[in-house]
């Protein structure tokens, strides 16, 4: 009977440590499949935070530090609302949303931290504000066009920003109008424009004072040199690759996203050719810290 019981008792305990074992690895299993974050890009490739995730509005396509390095600005692009907010870093919580009838990528501030510039995307206009003590008030607006398509779209269509290195000019990618604009910060006179390749999307200024704006439809980034007055002179474009789209700079290296391939192209800024063309992928990062080996990608400067 003992003998009974005992293994009457172990089985019990056996089914019992299964069951457990069993919810253990369901549980494990149902996290393992829980989708960290929402749908793929258009190109397939899924994007996951490493970090916490923080809710913004509709379509934030790219975002800025304040000068203060405490807050982040995220521009709104999308059909529910566009604008900006203000996003406290230490906090992960939104302290300020500004509306506007458009928007479309740019921000930039000052190079005196007082002035945030954002692109006003299909009303033509650039929306100014002023940034004091952690929040933003708007200033200004600058008209970049008075004409309009029979559909109402906006004909210069700002997007990319950047600040002159005195603080005089905005530099204004002009994504319908195909253009380049240098802007007057305080007035808002049109002072100069430059023809790029096809909509125009990102601008970024090199601390050689060089500047770069990189053309989604097509396949180039133009190149400009910055005056003594703080105005450009056209130098020439270099061939990156398909859907050249966000820029962001690292000493002489210029980094292109291109838009068509999920790589990013590499340039010299010195010798204003694509050196590099790396896969937007984990194991692939090691290239663009040793480019000058991928020679038989070297693009050529046009003009």
């Amino acid at each position: 009977m003992f003998s009974l019981r005992s293994c009457r008792l172990a089985l019990s305990l056996f089914a019992l440590l299964c069951t457990s074992m069993s919810a253990q690895t369901s549980a494990q299993m149902s996290a393992q499949k829980k989708p960290l974050f929402t749908s793929p890009l258009p190109t397939g490739v899924r994007l996951d935070p490493a970090g916490e995730a923080v809710d913004l509005g509709s379509l934030p396509i790219n975002l800025v530090l304040t000068p203060e390095k405490d807050k982040a600005v995220v521009v709104l692009s999308g059909w529910r609302e566009q604008g900006v907010q203000v996003v406290d870093l230490k906090t992960r919580k939104v302290t300020q949303t500004l509306l506007q009838d458009g928007a479309f990528y740019g921000a930039v501030f000052s190079p005196d931290g007082h002035r945030l510039c954002v692109s006003g995307g299909n009303t033509d206009m650039l929306f100014v504000y002023a940034w004091k003590d952690g929040a933003a008030t708007l200033e200004n607006k600058f008209e970049l066009a008075k004409a309009k398509t029979a559909d109402g779209t906006g004909t210069s269509y700002p997007a990319g920003l950047a600040f002159s290195p005195n603080g005089k000019f905005l530099y204004v990618a002009e994504d319908v109008g195909d253009r380049l604009a240098v802007v007057n910060a305080a007035t808002g006179e049109i002072t100069q424009r430059f023809s790029t390749d096809h909509y125009p999307y990102g601008v970024a200024l090199t601390a050689g004072g060089q500047v770069f704006v990189s053309a989604w439809g097509g396949s180039t980034v133009s190149q400009f040199r910055v005056l003594a007055d703080g105005t450009l002179a056209y130098l020439g474009r270099i061939e990156v690759g398909r859907h050249p789209s966000a820029l962001a700079v690292s000493g002489t290296k210029l980094y292109v996203t291109l838009a068509g391939s999920d790589r990013v192209a590499v340039v010299d800024t010195l010798s204003a050719r694509c050196r590099a063309r790396c896969p937007a992928r984990r194991q692939h990062t090691q290239c663009c810290r040793t480019y000058p080996r991928w020679h038989a990608s070297a693009g050529r400067r046009s003009r």
